[in-house]
């Protein structure tokens, strides 16, 4: 993947809600010019790190009933 190249979009569901993540946070730069694709395989399970997050809203809560998350997309 060059610096240049335009990425598309990629979704996936939490439940029912479908989140976007813009194809912009799907690249990772070293700082050199050099760019690369930011994706891995979780295996048997899923794996949400920053790019995920980018241009998401998330709130993380540890509350009575144990911890929990929301997600949504951000406007």
């Amino acid at each position: 993947v060059t610096c240049d190249t335009a990425m598309p979009d990629f979704y996936f569901y939490i439940g029912d809600s479908k989140i976007k993540v813009a194809g912009e946070h799907l690249k990772t730069n070293d700082g050199n010019g050099n760019c690369g694709l930011f994706l891995s395989d979780g295996g048997d399970g899923a794996l949400f790190g920053s790019a995920s997050m980018a241009g998401a809203y998330v709130v993380f809560e540890n509350g009575n009933n144990g911890p929990r998350i929301g997600w949504a997309n951000s406007a």
